[in-house]
């Protein structure tokens, strides 16, 4: 082909068979006949290979898109599967396409819009290009191109035994739920399809499973409408408003159908807000849209936010999908839920500078706005903050409003509510009053003042900042976390998980008589078992291990890459902890492993044999 591109095809075919045999743990046959250009008459070939093919990987170009022959061969392996056991298995997709030009997502041939695509381009961020992923760009593209292609294996090496086995393939897992992924702007693509792939990899249907119409349209609002309510979990991917990618509409339009539909379905809306946008002020053209998520989110209409990384996005939907013992509503898992009295009116900026405050600690929080002033009131606001850990009350000058046939404000009724609810919710007090006027007012402090001293689950905060208030919210967080976790049914213990290639095996027996004479238990990776059961077994152990220690000998560079890799993705299988790490380079001695370095972990080299000594601080402090 023109401009390299069979020299990277070639390179590509071969990196992926090494890959797929390291997840399959046995060759697998990866067909391509390199004599096939775009122009080709391949009728007889495609006869030959799609019927007897489990999976077909196609590489997207503009002229692929372009090439009637090209669709033909993906649309006839889609037919043919569909006539057999599906052109999917157990919710994951037959058909791989392999971008490596960036084709905006209602551009590309229906056929592909069904299936998760894997994008072997990034844009240079020096010259604003975009650029396939290819080593001669330097590190950071190779490092990029091999963590692609290892989620591309991944993916394969879950497929293919489903294929080979289509009667399990068409089990259907109680714990299987359904999640609308909403398509996004192109900037934030990919960690849709990664989160997409995660949960997809864990069992559970993602939507949208069928191509959308363009946005704007009636049959779009329609299509997304259906979708939605066939889902328990929608996740929304919000990212810079000023951009001019039109496919910023159809995510703003995706998110009010998903919150109408919300109100009368279970569907439970959660937003990943990129950290850069100021909740509290938001900008440019995309400010309404956000200000109106920030509001929805704040009278609990079933709209979480989340302003954190993405590993902790992907964390917090596998909590809510997988949790056996919640609805998916509590999205939050076990975080405590935070509840904003409502306010006055001199204080409503400062309540929604706080709300963006608590946002960015990865704590939603939620307000009574919008409940009328009934004579019920103060019982309405009692069945609402029935669930919450922590109640926070701003308070001014200002007395506030009494409701008809009531002689107590809107604050004091909500303090007395919270009371009632329970004496577990914590209250938090944001003191903003200087010399108040109204007697009612004071005599309302001089209340809160009272209950603070005699420590009745009160606690003042006099702050100006309302990043203080969010910190201080944020200790108590921490405080509830630890509460939980000693009276939890999971204990790291001292566990030290050993990840080692077969070959080193002989290699790293020093290193595991070091761990049992420190009296540390050893968790060690399946060598042998289905691809099925050796993952499943990695992910238990980076669950369940106090600390990791990542063994490289004999394995090749790739087969650490792609560690290195896991080792990344482990904050997102532990509930957002991270996992202290040691990487240990065995023998033999190579140029890779004298220039190998790694952020994160400490990197100890034994090319010479291992030295339990060189161990020993490593050590203590797992024991510790």
């Amino acid at each position: 082909m023109a401009d390299g591109r069979e020299g990277w095809v070639s390179a590509f075919h071969h990196d992926l068979n090494v890959m797929l045999a390291q997840q399959l743990g046995r060759g697998a046959v990866v067909w391509r006949d390199a004599n096939l250009t775009g122009n080709t008459d391949f009728g007889g070939k495609l006869d030959d290979e799609v019927p007897r093919s489990a999976a077909i990987v196609s590489i997207v170009s503009k002229r692929y898109v372009e090439s009637a022959w090209c669709l033909r061969e993906v649309e006839g392996f889609v037919g043919l599967a569909d006539q057999d056991i599906g052109s999917t298995v157990a919710n994951m997709g037959r058909v791989f396409p392999v971008l490596i030009n960036h084709i905006p997502e209602f551009s590309l041939p229906t056929v592909f819009r069904r299936f998760l695509g894997y994008r072997f381009f990034k844009t240079d961020e020096a010259s604003g290009r975009v650029r396939r992923l290819d080593r001669r760009f330097g590190r950071e593209y190779e490092e990029a191109y091999y963590a692609v292609l290892n989620d591309l294996a991944e993916d394969l090496g879950r497929v293919l035994p489903r294929v080979q086995a289509p009667t399990t393939a068409t089990a259907v897992d109680e714990g299987q739920r359904s999640v609308y992924i909403a398509p996004t702007t192109e900037g934030l693509w990919s960690a849709r399809d990664a989160l997409a792939r995660e949960l997809s990899g864990r069992g559970h249907r993602v939507l949208p499973d069928g191509p959308l119409p363009a946005p704007g349209t009636g049959p779009y609002d329609a299509a997304v409408e259906s979708y939605l309510q066939r889902a328990e979990l929608a996740i929304h991917f919000v990212g810079d408003a000023s951009t001019d990618d039109p496919a910023l509409k159809g995510v703003e339009v995706q998110a009010r159908i998903a919150a109408r539909v919300g109100i009368t379905s279970p569907l439970a809306n959660l937003f990943w807000i990129e950290p850069e946008i100021d909740l509290a002020q938001p900008r440019g053209d995309g400010a309404p849209f956000v200000r109106w998520l920030r509001d929805e989110a704040a009278r609990g209409q079933r709209v979480d936010l989340l302003q954190t990384n993405l590993q902790e996005l992907t964390s917090v939907a596998r909590e809510a999908l997988e949790s056996k013992h919640r609805g998916i509503g509590s999205l939050t898992g076990d975080e405590p839920v935070v509840w904003i009295a409502e306010t006055t009116s001199d204080q409503r900026e400062a309540q929604a500078s706080l709300i963006n405050a608590l946002a960015l600690n990865g704590l939603p929080a939620r307000t009574t706005e919008g409940v009328p002033y009934t004579p019920d009131y103060g019982n309405t606001v009692e069945q609402m903050v029935t669930d919450a850990h922590f109640a926070v009350q701003i308070v001014g000058d200002r007395y506030g409003v009494v409701p008809e046939s009531r002689e107590q404000s809107i604050q004091e009724l909500q303090l007395d509510a919270v009371h009632r609810a329970g004496s577990s919710i914590q209250q938090v007090v944001w003191w903003r009053a200087g010399a108040p006027e109204d007697p009612r007012q004071q005599s309302f402090l001089d209340r809160l003042r009272v209950a603070a001293d005699s420590k009745q689950a009160v606690h003042l905060v006099e702050a100006v900042d309302p990043h203080e208030v969010a910190a201080h919210i944020d200790v108590m967080r921490r405080k509830h976390r630890e509460t939980s976790q000693t009276t939890g049914v999971v204990s790291e213990g001292n566990a030290v998980y050993v990840v080692f290639d077969e070959s080193d095996y002989d290699n790293v027996e020093p290193l595991l008589d070091a761990l049992f004479d420190a009296g540390i238990e050893e968790l060690k990776p399946l060598l042998d078992g289905t691809p099925e059961e050796v993952r499943a077994q990695h992910e238990d152990n980076l669950r369940d291990a106090a600390a990791l220690i990542l063994f490289h000998g004999q394995a090749g560079e790739r087969w650490l890459n792609v560690q290195v890799r896991e080792l990344k993705r482990a904050p997102a299988l532990r509930s957002g902890r991270e996992l202290p790490a040691m990487i240990l380079l065995g023998p033999p001695e190579d140029r890779h492993k004298k220039r190998f370095r790694a952020r994160g972990a400490e990197v100890v080299h034994a090319e010479g044999g291992i030295d339990p000594a060189a161990l020993d601080g490593f050590i203590s402090s797992v024991g510790s």
